[in-house]
């Protein structure tokens, strides 16, 4: 079994804020968030010439640009 530790760092209260509004817009917690960072580190420690590539986005112009009839796109 192994235990759980708290890690305490210095931050500017502005990052502080943002990061915690940018978590949460994301419905996401920052503790969250942050343990999924630090896992990111290691495993490129791990495979550090793999590349793991997250593509998001909320624009339309792949809608209105398809070839598809009217109404369908």
């Amino acid at each position: 079994m192994t235990k759980r530790v708290v890690m305490r760092i210095k931050v500017a209260d502005s990052l502080r804020h943002h990061f915690q509004a940018a978590a949460w817009r994301t419905n996401q917690t920052p503790s969250y968030l942050i343990r999924k960072m630090m896992m990111g580190y290691v495993w490129l420690a791990e495979e550090p010439k793999s590349i793991d590539l997250i593509v998001t986005s909320n624009s339309c112009w792949h809608s209105e640009h398809l070839d598809a009839p009217d109404g369908q796109s």
